[in-house]
Parts: C-alpha cells; sequence; structure tokens
C-alpha cells in the first residue's frame, strides 16, 4: 500500500480541527502531540493526511503514545433514509443466528463511507461472459 500524502502546518490545531470537518472528502484526518493543544497558537503544529483511495492507512491506539488522532467523517449520502422492511433482509440468520442490523453503505455508519463510492464504475464488456459477471 502507498502511504497518504500528509501536509505539515504551523498553526492553531482547532484551525486543523475545522478544516477536516469543512473538507472530510479531502482529508482522512489529523494527528498532532497531545500536549500541544495547551501550547500557544503560535506555537502549535499539526499534519493533515490527505484521503488516498486504496492506501490502506490506518491508525492503531497506544496508551501514553503522546500523539492524537482524529479522523474525518465523510458521510457521502443521507443518514437519516428510512429502510422498508423485507422478508429477506429482517430474517436473515448465520448457524440458527438473528444477525445485527444492515449496516448501510456511504451513510456514516462506518460502511464505505468515502468519497469515491459508486456501485458500478467503468463497465468494459467483456466484464460479461457467458452470462456471468467478473
Amino acid at each position: 500500500h502507498k502511504q497518504p500524502a500528509q501536509e505539515e502546518i504551523a498553526g492553531s490545531i482547532s484551525d486543523g480541527l475545522e478544516r477536516i470537518k469543512a473538507e472530510p472528502e479531502t482529508w482522512e484526518g489529523m494527528w498532532y502531540q497531545t500536549d500541544m493543544k495547551s501550547w500557544p497558537e503560535d506555537q502549535q503544529r499539526y499534519q493533515l493526511v490527505r484521503r488516498s483511495p486504496k492506501s490502506g492507512f490506518c491508525v492503531q491506539a497506544q496508551e501514553g503514545a503522546g500523539f492524537t488522532w482524529v479522523q474525518a467523517k465523510f458521510q457521502k449520502l443521507p443518514a437519516d433514509v428510512e429502510v422498508d422492511p423485507d422478508c429477506f433482509t429482517d430474517s436473515a440468520n448465520y448457524q440458527g443466528y438473528t444477525l445485527a442490523p444492515p449496516k448501510m453503505p456511504g451513510r456514516g455508519q462506518g460502511v464505505d463511507d468515502v468519497p469515491g463510492l459508486k456501485i458500478i464504475g467503468e463497465v468494459d464488456p467483456s466484464d460479461i461472459t457467458q452470462g456471468n459477471v467478473g
């Protein structure tokens, strides 16, 4: 995986937080030295992490590591969609256990909440062979 681009910014951490909230389609999030929030604003610095498709970028929490990661929340579609019950989804089970309620991609539920969300991208006639897709 290729690491996403990062931009080091000299400035107020609160400005950085506002920036990732205003532009979640551009930024994966930001990180900064945890105690730096209490420093004078002219001494604060942070790193913005640019969204990069398929980068596999993730942050693992470590107790006492001294840095804070703030994930930008991107929601492509409205979250307040009413889902009509159906006999398939509502009765789905695995080995007799009822499944959890379904998650909906792109609606802020943590499933594919990314700017590039699409059902079908580029389609080529060779994708379909003898009635099968793939």
